[in-house]
């Protein structure tokens, strides 16, 4: 009779016990996932911040050049070639991993759109 109390109490401690890796591993999944969500989210922003960035005719002008902006936790990198200019988007908000974002187009366009404005 002792031993069938011990097994059944064993039995039962490990039951309460694989129970709880499995509450705890959704727990941890859900979370994960939540910050995955809000990494995206802000890569989506960063998106749209990055490609309304516009490179002035003076930043477009010199082949090889490469710009730093700043604009809050938003740090823009305008790199020139001799046929196209890319804008690199990085947000670096404090306590929050880093997303980063890109976008590209013609040197010969953007030249005369931005040297024509002014």
């Amino acid at each position: 009779m002792k031993k069938t109390k011990i097994l059944g109490f064993t039995l039962i401690a490990l039951l309460i016990l694989i129970a709880g890796l499995f509450i705890g591993y959704f727990i941890g999944l859900f979370k994960s996932y939540g910050d995955r969500v809000e990494v995206s989210k802000r890569q989506e922003d960063l998106q749209v911040r990055t490609e309304s960035y516009q490179p002035t005719c003076d930043d477009l002008k010199e082949v090889g050049n490469r710009r730093i902006v700043k604009k809050g936790n938003d740090t823009f990198v305008i790199d020139v070639s001799k046929n196209y200019f890319v804008v690199f988007g990085l947000n670096a908000e404090p306590g929050k991993v880093p997303v980063t974002a890109w976008w590209g187009a013609s040197r010969a366009e953007a030249l005369k759109q931005a040297c024509d404005k002014n």
